[in-house]
């Protein structure tokens, strides 16, 4: 990515946020392969850049966020696969994929914050609606301590 002034610049948790897009991406298109790896490549880039920037430094706590992001963006993505093969649980899947898609939101709200990067129009919605399942609540409790 090629920081100019004037175009929308990431931040350091939307970075973090794509890498791991396109992870999954980079495994399970293999047609568009060369165009994933530069945009992989790209959004590394950035990422150490801001990283080095801001003198941030990973620790323990900002990786198991990291690790989070990328394992729930997977889980999404095979049940959107799944609601494409099982059309008769589509509502289910989309139910189960909503519920991990706020609690992926809480994380990055929390990365934003540890980053010291938070701004009100880029935070992301971590209300389901008016009734969250006990698991899901229970998760969104821990991650605010992650």
């Amino acid at each position: 990515m090629i920081r100019k002034k004037g175009l929308y610049q990431p931040n350091i948790s939307e970075l973090i946020d794509m890498l791991s897009i396109f992870f999954i991406k980079e495994i399970k298109d293999q047609k568009n392969k060369k165009k994933i790896n530069l945009k992989l490549k790209n959004i590394r880039r950035d990422l150490r850049f801001l990283l080095k920037k801001k003198k941030i430094f990973l620790n323990s706590k900002m990786i198991r966020k990291i690790s989070l992001v990328g394992i729930i963006n997977l889980l999404v993505w095979d049940l959107k696969d799944e609601m494409l093969v099982n059309k008769k649980r589509y509502n289910n899947y989309l139910k189960k994929a909503l519920e991990l898609n706020t609690i992926r939101n809480v994380v990055f709200n929390c990365m934003m914050k540890n980053f010291k990067e938070f701004e009100e129009n880029r935070s992301r919605l971590i209300k389901f609606g008016k009734i969250n399942r006990n698991w899901h609540k229970f998760i969104i409790s821990k991650v605010k301590y992650l």
